[in-house]
């Protein structure tokens, strides 16, 4: 029988009580979600490949890559850093927008690829 996580959110906040009113607002996290989505689809489009190929190259499922990509879920830790690994963004690039440390000739074909969300996922005017 698999153990309960003992760190669940639940857990957390009824053992502290300064956590215990902390709730992100659901905008929010939809917004993140969003941002996070944005940018996976604009790497995607800048190293040209298929879902079926992005799929393989950072060993997830497509429907696991899908969801990321509609901003159903956002990925893991695990998910995230497999990314990063496979396709030479960071993770403050991947959830954050932050550039540094993205290679200049891939950060140029992100920016190709999507100018107006490139950075942070949102829509630059």
């Amino acid at each position: 029988m698999a153990e309960k996580n003992k760190f669940s959110s639940k857990n957390i906040s009824k053992s502290d009580p300064y956590l215990s009113d902390f709730k992100p607002e659901q905008d929010e996290l939809q917004a993140l979600r969003q941002a996070v989505s944005v940018r996976i689809l604009t790497l995607r489009s800048a190293l040209q490949l298929s879902q079926a190929d992005f799929c393989r190259l950072v060993q997830r499922s497509a429907p696991m890559v899908n969801n990321y990509e509609k901003a159903l879920s956002r990925p893991d830790l695990d998910a995230a850093i497999q990314i990063a690994d496979t396709t030479g963004v960071t993770l403050d690039w991947i959830f954050w927008g932050r550039t540094a440390g993205v290679a200049s000739e891939l950060l140029s074909k992100i920016m190709k690829s999507n100018p107006k969300h490139a950075i942070d996922g949102r829509e630059r005017l």
